[in-house]
């Protein structure tokens, strides 16, 4: 019998779950309505990468044409850019994890292929006067693409498309929470979106991974007392 005067310590005490609220973001349906919509404006090839891939903002507008394999289908991810007082500047990506191989769909490989041939165009129709670094994303003067740009433009084309509102960081939520529900092991998924390490994604979509948990429980219990 407890004594009447039991004081739970810290330890025997319920812990109170976070409640940190879940991502609401587009599902594959709505991604594919979003690009149809987008596809012939000029910067559809760095939003169907952001899609697709799971990039950062950053990171994209940070990717130069040496970057692109496209016969093994695969970009790396070497930079970063970031907006400080208005300011752009270009560095590494944060952790090491950051740098890294990031395989591309036939699809979006396709599309960075006529990026280039489009680029190839301009550049001789500009002649001396085209100056872009090599960047993958960049105006029809060959200035780069700010961020804040990027992030304008990104939330008009949102609201013309008549779709649930969601920022162009949300297309990485989106991606990493469609390769979680369709069975990516999350070891690939902690990869592919450059996290420093898996806690981070597993704290940031747990909401995605409870399906399959309440799934493995199921099988469990199938195999112990007999489906």
């Amino acid at each position: 019998m407890r004594p009447s005067n039991f004081s739970p310590s810290q330890s025997t005490r319920c812990l109170v779950p976070r409640t940190d609220p879940v991502l609401s973001v587009w599902n594959a349906e709505q991604l594919k309505a979003f690009l149809s919509t987008v596809k012939d404006d000029r910067l559809f090839p760095a939003i169907q990468l952001a899609a697709t891939t799971g990039m950062r903002r950053g990171e994209l507008l940070g990717l130069r044409w040496c970057d692109l394999d496209p016969e093994q289908k695969v970009l790396r991810v070497m930079r970063n850019g970031t907006v400080a007082n208005k300011v752009v500047s270009v560095g590494t990506p944060k952790t090491a994890a950051g740098t890294r191989s990031v395989s591309l769909d036939a699809n979006t490989n396709a599309h960075c292929l006529r990026l280039r041939a489009r680029t190839a165009e301009e550049r001789l129709r500009l002649g001396l006067s085209w100056d872009d670094d090599g960047y993958l994303f960049v105006h029809d003067d060959a200035n780069p693409i700010h961020p804040t740009y990027f992030s304008h433009r990104s939330k008009q084309l949102v609201e013309q498309s008549g779709l649930p509102p969601t920022r162009l960081h949300d297309l990485r939520h989106a991606y990493a929470t469609l390769a979680l529900g369709v069975g990516i092991p999350v070891r690939y998924s902690v990869e592919r979106l450059g996290h420093a390490n898996v806690s981070i994604t597993l704290q940031t979509y747990a909401h995605v991974m409870l399906g399959d948990d309440q799934h493995a429980a199921q099988k469990v219990a199938d195999a112990i007392f007999g489906a």
